[in-house]
């Protein structure tokens, strides 16, 4: 469960990227500003990690185990969908929230930046995971293609 905590990291790597090369929000922000804003995002999303580790990332990696996909890019692209919806199901809430009291359509309240970080936060955390817990050192290779092959 240490995967996840790659979270907060990821998303301090990220902001420190769009303000340095000045992008959306973080274009006229001193990088003190910025920061506090890591802190808030990372004691937001660390838990949300967490939580779609629980419900999505161990079913998808028993899914992707019993198929024999136990790759990188397996785990770096269910980590990014996985990431990334969240993101997505609070865009579409808030969309469907906004057309129920106004009855016309607004645009998705999170930037495209925001779905950008869901998504790396997911790949980084899931590539985490594949790195310490599929082939951890001293615990031997744990990349064969069937359940059945590791015996």
């Amino acid at each position: 469960m240490l995967a996840p905590l790659a979270t907060p990291l990821t998303i301090w790597a990220v902001f420190t990227v769009l303000s340095v090369i000045g992008a959306g929000w973080f274009a006229d922000k001193r990088y003190s500003l910025v920061l506090d804003n890591v802190v808030v995002y990372a004691l937001v999303g660390t838990p949300i990690a967490y939580v779609v580790t629980l419900a999505g990332g161990v079913p998808g990696y028993r899914l992707l185990f019993r198929r024999g996909r136990l790759s990188l890019s397996h785990f770096v692209v269910l980590g990014a969908v996985l990431g990334a919806l969240p993101f997505v199901v609070f865009d579409i809430a808030m969309t469907v929230w906004g057309l129920s009291l106004g009855g016309r359509w607004l645009e998705p309240p999170l930037s495209p930046w925001i779905m950008f970080l869901g998504t790396i936060c997911g790949s980084a955390s899931s590539a985490a995971f594949r790195a310490l817990g599929v082939r951890m050192p001293g615990r031997g290779d744990v990349t064969a293609t069937t359940p059945t092959e590791r015996a």
